[in-house]
């Protein structure tokens, strides 16, 4: 008898069968039935840890840690929140950024025995307790070795991308002509440059570099600033110098394909992006371009079945959706482009400001009955930064429910916030919320917030609630553990004002009138990231310093809300 399939399944079933297709090597039905748990299930932690480390294997750390973020927030058990440590410590450590995964292994220090037998990592660099301190101490000068080239190339490397041009350029000084990886530290230079906006010194140093080496990252970075210039004509000429050989590493290939695209060089496109997946893990960059390519080439079969993958796959976090539904209409050809073409991001940011101008009940009415709404919401907290999404924030902050509760809540997690949307999104919630019992995540660093709001926090003067909102993210920015500081901040809020039998704000201070009509939001900032810290008025001067504000403002405003008389 032929076995009946049983399609009421368990979370656990699509987990076996996802678990099932990754050992057979076919991430993509194993991303599958891993989104059918997750669509049963959206908290479960066991899928998202599953989802975390296929995207990990693929080289997709930042699309990993969004997840393990998650994973990391909903853990029901140690061996769960040290599974997500574990993969965020092996990402961050792929992205160069010792810092955050330094903060995590700390974070289950006390645990650290059970995340050694899970990683089977050793603690390394510990000082032998018996060695004799008194010993004298001596250094032995050694050549300096491959290993210590290697490592000044990664440090300048990481200086480069956090645009720390200085720091990259002393990096690169103990290269020579004598030393191994000089063209490598030659190209770090360029991009130095090219960064800095050095057009002409890239040009005329990559032209003096190529008269001894044949480098390919120094011919592409040549290329691109004759690019920059606008002179495509001398930049095509040594392109075409270029592609008179055949390239098969992925080094090579890396720097090639982004000129291939500018000038739309499809057939090489799609050589070289399908020559890139043999050797490497299935990227969705370069999934996209090898189907964008095939389109071009007018095989267009092919190129919805790639860019399907990359649907599949990757699900939400690309634009492939998009452009499966624009290569149904069937248009002549298609620009490269990783992200929304300019045009559609146009017209979402058309609806959004559509949206943001509805009043608060169609605006709450549209966020949960219309799902077309609710997807460009979350869209632009996915995808959008800048003044867009802020002004998305100061709306939805005005119009509260459930919807925009559990948005943030995401957000917070997952968006890895700066200052200025961070503190808005805080400041929604100090306005609806009587406690913030949540998570943040900054530098990809995720936090625990503890914090009891004041009483009459939502009535005080509207630039009280920003500083307020501004001082949390602050505190929560350089303290790893900042909850003791949320309370004294809470604390002393309560100090000066409270509600009466009424509701409205009552100032417990005796100029409360004067309180009222403050102005400088930066000084009321200064003042309650001051109290916050528990410093004295010692610190009054670096505070004042830090934020740019007056003492003497700063003064007569702590002095009032200190309950002073004069």
């Amino acid at each position: 008898m032929a076995e009946i399939f049983n399609f009421n399944l368990k979370v656990e079933d699509y987990l076996d069968l996802a678990d099932q297709s990754f050992r057979a090597t076919d991430i993509e039905k194993s991303v599958v039935y891993v989104g059918k748990a997750l669509e049963i299930e959206p908290e479960n932690v066991e899928a998202m840890l599953f989802l975390a480390s296929i995207y990990s294997d693929l080289g997709s750390y930042e699309l990993s840690n969004k997840i393990l973020f998650k994973a990391y927030v909903y853990a029901k058990s140690d061996l769960q929140k040290t599974s997500a440590v574990a993969t965020l410590v092996n990402n961050f450590y792929e992205l160069g950024d010792n810092e955050a995964a330094e903060f995590y292994l700390n974070a289950i220090s006390s645990k650290w025995e059970k995340f050694e037998e899970m990683t089977n990592m050793e603690v390394v660099g510990d000082i032998d307790e018996d060695e004799d301190d008194d010993e004298e101490d001596f250094t032995l000068a050694y050549p300096k070795t491959e290993e210590f080239y290697f490592e000044a190339l990664e440090r300048a490397h990481q200086f480069l991308q956090e645009r720390d041009f200085d720091s990259t350029l002393k990096e690169l000084e103990v290269f020579s002509e004598r030393t191994p990886l000089y063209d490598a530290s030659n190209h770090i230079r360029l991009v130095c440059y090219l960064l800095k906006d050095d057009i002409d010194r890239v040009i005329y140093e990559a032209t003096e570099m190529l008269k001894k080496s044949n480098y390919l990252p120094i011919r592409c970075t040549l290329v691109t600033a004759y690019m920059i210039e606008e002179k495509n004509d001398i930049a095509l000429k040594l392109l075409d110098e270029i592609l008179t050989k055949d390239y098969n590493g992925v080094e090579e290939i890396t720097v090639l394909l982004p000129l291939l695209v500018n000038f739309e060089m499809h057939a090489e496109v799609v050589k070289y992006t399908k020559r890139l997946l043999d050797l490497s893990d299935l990227q969705p960059q370069t999934m996209m371009w090898l189907s964008q390519g095939l389109y071009n080439l007018g095989q267009k079969t092919e190129a919805a079945k790639i860019m399907r993958r990359v649907a599949t796959i990757y699900r939400e976090f690309t634009a492939a959706n998009f452009y499966l539904d624009y290569y149904a209409k069937q248009p002549e050809n298609v620009n490269y482009c990783l992200g929304l073409p300019l045009i559609e991001l146009i017209d979402r940011q058309n609806k959004l400001r559509s949206f943001i101008e509805l009043d608060c009940e169609e605006c709450t009415k549209a966020l949960t009955y219309d799902k077309k709404i609710s997807e460009l919401v979350k869209w632009c907290f996915r995808d959008v930064d800048g003044k867009s999404l802020l002004l998305l924030v100061d709306k939805l902050n005005n119009c509260w429910s459930s919807q925009v509760e559990n948005i943030y809540i995401d957000a917070l997690i997952t968006k890895d916030v700066d200052l200025k949307l961070g503190s808005t999104i805080i400041e929604g919630f100090l306005r609806h919320k009587s406690a913030l019992d949540y998570f943040i995540t900054i530098d990809g660093k995720c936090k625990e917030i503890h914090m009891r709001v004041p009483d009459a926090l939502s009535k005080l003067p509207s630039n009280f609630i920003r500083a307020i909102s501004t001082a949390v993210f602050e505190t929560l920015v350089n303290l790893d553990n900042a909850n003791e500081s949320l309370d004294r901040l809470s604390e002393y809020v309560d100090s000066f004002c409270t509600l009466n039998e009424r509701g409205n704000l009552e100032w417990l201070i005796v100029r409360g009138d004067k309180a009222a009509k403050f102005k400088s939001t930066r000084t009321l900032l200064g003042i309650f990231v001051l109290k916050s810290a528990f410093a004295d008025e010692n610190e009054i001067e670096s505070v004042c310093d830090f934020y740019e504000i007056s003492p003497t403002t700063f003064k007569k405003y702590l002095k009032i809300l200190n309950g002073e008389t004069k």
